[in-house]
């Protein structure tokens, strides 16, 4: 009887017969001999288990692969399109890590933003949620969620909505480890702040075989910021957060602007401005990290003809206590210099950065 109450529910008979079936054939051989109040979260996993495994698809190589190069993301999307889509109804692609389908540099935005791009049009195209794993990079705690993503910030840019979990520090003296959180650090759908508290518990899957499940607990109210600064140490208050976010932008235009100069040739200061300004960061973020950087500046031409070209400084021989500043700069320490202009001798060990 309850087996066959719900199919009112069913407005295609073809929908109700399918429910049915699948009772009979995966719930009914493990229940129909309990009672309904001693039915327990193991049987019901017992049940589900072959239910689900049916539907996960693991890659683990490529057919005919002779030399056992394996599975890349960032090269074989078009085989996994192909193998996707002999699948009855993909819902999930999980890739772990999601730093894998990145081949080139995976700090650089660019670079990332394109590697990752075909398997966010492949989502479109077969109709599923992508879901790419990570973790934190270390030293990070207290900053935005967001920025503690290891690599560069396109792996939650380009993220429709970007989840974090984690384990709270247990309290000195407490035995009973404390809840874990999952939170909403971003969201482009819906609302961003929020989450739940969580535990993993160990339950029987299977005879004699055992496995772990979720059990959630409360939900959570706030920022994912301020929850995870409850959780990994001191409270913290505005002006942390704000001194943080600082700190923050100027590193990463800083990381930004190593990039873009580290090629072999000087770059024209208005294109550099301009790649900068298409990252966000304005003038003022653009003239600190270029001092920190100690950027070599030469100008040439004057009037409407007049330009400035932006270069790193060479790094020092080793030995001779030689450095680079900034041309605009006087120095009265009595130091050498490596500069644009001074001559060759010297500057053989000297390289780019």
């Amino acid at each position: 009887g309850c087996a066959r109450e719900p199919q009112g529910g069913w407005r295609n008979p073809k929908h109700r017969q399918q429910w049915i079936n699948t009772l009979r054939q995966y719930a009914f051989p493990e229940l129909e001999k309990k009672r309904i109040n001693s039915i327990d979260t193991s049987d019901i996993l017992r049940v589900l288990s072959p239910i689900c495994m049916q539907r996960v698809h693991f890659i683990d190589g490529i057919a005919g692969d002779e030399e056992g190069k394996g599975f890349d993301p960032s090269r074989d999307m078009e085989l996994l399109e192909a193998a996707a889509q002999k699948l009855p109804a993909p819902r999930l692609l999980i890739v772990d890590p999601i730093v894998s389908a990145v081949a080139g540099d995976s700090h650089k935005n660019a670079e990332t933003r394109r590697a990752l791009q075909p398997i966010v049009s492949l989502a479109a195209r077969l109709g599923y949620v992508a879901l790419g794993i990570t973790h934190f990079t270390k030293g990070t705690a207290g900053r935005d969620p967001v920025e503690r993503i290891t690599g560069s910030l396109a792996f939650a840019a380009l993220a429709r909505v970007v989840l974090v979990a984690a384990k709270p520090r247990p309290e000195p003296g407490v035995e009973e480890e404390p809840a874990r959180l999952f939170l909403r650090a971003k969201s482009n759908i819906g609302p961003d702040d929020g989450g739940f508290a969580y535990a993993l518990e160990r339950v029987e899957v299977a005879p004699d075989v055992e496995g772990q499940c979720v059990a959630w607990g409360e939900p959570l109210k706030g920022a994912a910021r301020e929850l995870l600064g409850d959780a990994e140490g001191e409270p913290r208050d505005a002006a942390d957060y704000e001194a943080d976010d600082a700190h923050s932008a100027t590193d990463e235009a800083i990381e930004f602007l190593r990039n873009i100069l580290s090629g072999s040739e000087p770059m024209l200061g208005r294109e550099v401005k301009r790649l900068m300004l298409g990252e966000g960061y304005g003038a003022k973020v653009t003239r600190t990290a270029r001092e920190k950087l100690g950027v070599n500046i030469t100008r040439a031409g004057a009037g409407k003809d007049a330009c400035s070209h932006w270069a790193l400084p060479l790094v020092p021989s080793i030995g001779t206590g030689a450095h680079s500043c900034p041309q605009e700069s006087e120095c009265t320490s009595g130091h050498e210099y490596e500069n644009e202009g001074t001559s060759d001798a010297g500057t053989d060990d000297a390289e780019v950065l």
